[in-house]
């Protein structure tokens, strides 16, 4: 790697845009266009780069977002080899989405919570043939986040796969422990994350 390619990647954002008109509020937030396709940000510190980030949020639509490759600053600079620079590489908006909540890259087990929601069956007295096991996520604020929260902000930073690991988990231990539930089920899956289940009398149903 050229000494002039090392440089450009040290306390600097490098974007990787491939489309022909690049937003126009790029070079007023301080970036340059440096070789076809690639915009350079300086940040010389941590707080230089939230704050860029924050403004390459507002000023870029969520499309462009998904399609701009970012390099963070530092990756690009020293000895490396190709696969590492490629595991630093990620989507601007996941780029985004984990400069704003970091908490997000850490095992997120201890903020998962579980709630377990009877379903009745109308035609049966309101008998209880199910449980629906409901995801909830805390953020480091205390905030409660519904499922749907909690999975779009883990799908942005590329976490979603361990957030649903961690709550199949989590569910699974809570109904072994609970004496309430019938001892006896097996569990089916189905064709896509939302449609597990855990089928017997007032078996648990999984959605989060």
């Amino acid at each position: 790697m050229s000494e002039t390619a090392e440089s450009m990647g040290d306390k600097a954002l490098l974007l990787r845009y491939e489309g022909a008109f690049p937003p126009q509020e790029w070079e007023r937030l301080g970036g340059t266009p440096v070789v076809a396709g690639v915009w350079r940000f300086p940040t010389p510190d941590g707080e230089s780069l939230a704050r860029l980030l924050d403004a390459l949020a507002e000023a870029t639509d969520p499309q462009t977002q998904k399609e701009t490759l970012a390099l963070p600053p530092g990756a690009g600079s020293g000895a490396f080899d190709a696969a590492d620079l490629l595991a630093h590489v990620h989507a601007l908006d996941i780029l985004i989405v984990r400069q704003r909540h970091a908490w997000l890259l850490e095992d997120c087990e201890h903020r998962v919570r579980i709630h377990f929601q009877p379903i009745l069956d109308l035609n049966a007295e309101g008998q209880i043939v199910a449980y629906e096991a409901l995801c909830r996520l805390v953020d480091p604020a205390g905030t409660l986040l519904n499922g749907a929260q909690a999975f779009a902000m883990a799908r942005a930073a590329g976490r979603a796969g361990d957030l649903d690991v961690a709550s199949q988990n989590l569910a699974l231990a809570r109904k072994a422990a609970d004496t309430s539930f019938p001892r006896t089920c097996s569990r089916r899956h189905g064709g896509d994350a939302s449609s597990s289940a855990w089928t017997s009398s007032a078996s648990t149903t999984r959605t989060w």
